[in-house]
């Protein structure tokens, strides 16, 4: 990890391993410590230039190529209303693809809407309390929560499955049992790991 003066959280090295090389994750934060952008650079093998030859820290530096690169934009209240994630290619340096979301929020700076570019617009319905009530997508409800006096999640069901879970805390307002149900999930009586999908007992120690 590597910190700024002001104490933000500047970098973080990845080291290589089986499945992808050496990279670092680089932090852009603004003068009110809200983050702005990370962008990910594949990091140079034993610090070495395209020759081979040793190069010191700062050319190290220089010679990352810049693989993706996510940007924040926020309203006047430090709230985040729009992402752009952007993929580049290593080699060339050129960008492959970039992705824009955008967020509605309402007077409380509570999020109401998310426009995903080609993937659709998502609603986030939320109840009197300002807590979600029930989430969509292209304005067709997916999921409808249901609630306690405390607002804690009693049942969620995915309407367009028909499937359902079942919540149950117990008077320490722990988990105590949760259930799904619906035709749309496997047969558990036959199948160990759907039973244990279907169905999970809590056990808390006193502490």
């Amino acid at each position: 990890y590597e910190w700024s003066d002001a104490g933000r959280l500047a970098a973080i090295s990845h080291p290589a391993n089986a499945e992808s090389a050496a990279f670092t994750t680089r932090f852009e934060w603004s003068r009110a410590d809200e983050l702005q952008s990370a962008c990910n650079w594949l990091a140079n093998v034993d610090g070495a230039n395209a020759e081979g030859a040793k190069v010191d820290g700062a050319s190290s530096k220089s010679r990352e190529r810049l693989l993706s690169r996510v940007e924040w934009r926020r309203d006047r209240m430090g709230r985040v209303i729009a992402q752009t994630q952007r993929l580049f290619d290593a080699q060339t340096g050129k960008q492959e693809f970039e992705h824009r979301i955008s967020h509605v929020l309402d007077g409380q700076g509570r999020r109401t809407a998310s426009e995903l570019g080609t993937l659709g617009s998502v609603g986030y319905e939320l109840n009197a309390s300002g807590v979600l009530q029930s989430l969509t997508w292209q304005r067709r409800t997916q999921i409808e929560f249901t609630r306690d006096a405390l607002q804690r999640e009693r049942a969620r069901l995915l309407t367009t499955a028909g499937v359902r879970r079942q919540i149950d805390w117990n008077s320490a307002g722990l988990w105590q049992t949760m259930e799904w149900t619906g035709e749309a999930l496997p047969p558990s009586p036959a199948n160990i790991a759907a039973a244990a999908i279907r169905a999970r007992q809590h056990l808390h120690d006193h502490a």
